[in-house]
């Protein structure tokens, strides 16, 4: 299928307000799409269902699905997006309230206040930053895959719950047959042509704090075995770099287990802090707004794969007993959309630890947010 053709299904399934999704894997260059067949909202209620999957920050809110056999499912390569090469040189305008501000800086010295009591090592604090834009939801979305090139790009739609877009580097979990795939991540800088960085004893000692809170995670979950860890090294997701650790083990392949696997991995310490119960009750409990769909997770549940034909009879029987793939990504980078009123919610947040500073953290969220409103 053509991608103009794909555009064309999306455009008119939203504008008879029938929920769809569409998006591209991170390195690839194939947008897939659900396209459901009528307006009923579906909760996933366990990991043996089949579709695609939007979840909440919040554990205890509904998780979404476009079942598979609810859904029209179409693929197109992409086109090259000849205006998103620019992109880099664009600049949106970033306004705020000081009273937002204000807020914001008084939050930081409330979270540094709590964890110089001891309750806490890290606390991850987001806000909400409002842009607006007259560009179309489809064209933000291309030049999203255009920016981010090695991220998981989306744009997520049904009409009684809203318009979602985002582009995240962080994948929560990536399953294939008994074996599984998660990541750590922590530290930002700036891009640099260069490649040459410089990562500090803090940050450094960061990504390992994350990196041991997720291995203690998997060890506490049954039929979890083999679990292992790549060295440290820089990730780059756009115009900005992380310190990435991968990490892979194996399960039993079943769908209960693998709900528990997510389970323990929600929120990430990159997304929440540490420890993760202490650090997202504070979360709920003061930050302004309600994070919504931010730092959840996305993604295909049980997508069935193809079967090669060179597997002979016995290995085969095996592996059609395991031939689904689940990736779920955790949804960074991401926006609200109102495209009636040209309006954007941008999600931006930051770590925090007892040596940070208010200012700095505050500047940090803008730089977030005229990163992602670059594509606007």
């Amino acid at each position: 299928m053509e991608f103009t053709n794909l555009l064309q299904s999306l455009k008119s399934q939203y504008q008879q307000k029938l929920p769809f999704v569409v998006f591209r894997l991170p390195d690839k260059h194939t947008h897939s799409a659900y396209l459901q067949k009528d307006d009923t909202l579906h909760k996933l209620t366990d990991f043996k269902s089949k579709g695609f999957v939007f979840s909440p920050f919040d554990a205890h809110e509904d998780t979404l699905i476009f079942p598979i056999t609810e859904s029209v499912c179409l693929e197109a390569e992409a086109e090259k997006n000849v205006a998103a090469e620019k992109l880099i040189k664009t600049t949106q305008p970033i306004v705020f309230d000081g009273e937002e501000k204000k807020f914001h800086n008084e939050l930081v010295k409330k979270a540094i206040a709590y964890m110089k009591e001891g309750t806490s090592e890290k606390i991850v604090l987001a806000r909400v930053q409002e842009v607006t834009s007259k560009k179309s939801v489809f064209e933000i979305y291309q030049n999203l895959t255009e920016r981010y090139p090695t991220a998981f790009v989306y744009c997520w739609y049904h009409p009684q719950v809203g318009l979602w877009m985002g582009a995240t580097p962080e994948t929560l979990i990536h399953t294939q047959r008994t074996s599984f795939k998660t990541m750590a991540l922590a530290g930002t800088q700036v891009y640099k042509p260069t490649n040459h960085y410089y990562w500090g004893d803090k940050e450094k000692e960061e990504q390992a704090i994350v990196t041991r809170s997720i291995l203690n995670d998997l060890k506490q979950t049954e039929n979890v075995t083999s679990v292992m860890t790549s060295a440290t090294y820089t990730h780059r997701a756009g115009n900005v770099v992380h310190l990435k650790t991968d990490i892979e083990g194996f399960y039993n392949g079943k769908a209960e287990t693998l709900q528990n696997i997510v389970d323990k991995l929600h929120p990430t310490p990159a997304v929440c802090g540490l420890p993760k119960t202490v650090a997202k009750q504070f979360i709920l409990k003061n930050e302004k707004k309600s994070r919504k769909f931010y730092s959840g997770y996305l993604g295909e549940l049980n997508k069935e794969r193809e079967i090669s034909r060179n597997i002979k009879s016995v290995e085969q029987q095996a592996y059609r007993a395991n031939r689904f793939s689940t990736d779920f990504y955790v949804n960074l980078r991401c926006m609200e959309c109102f495209p009636s009123e040209q309006k954007y919610n941008l999600y931006v947040g930051g770590g925090i630890t007892t040596a940070s500073n208010p200012e700095a953290e505050w500047t940090e969220t803008l730089n977030k947010a005229k990163t992602l409103a670059s594509v606007m």
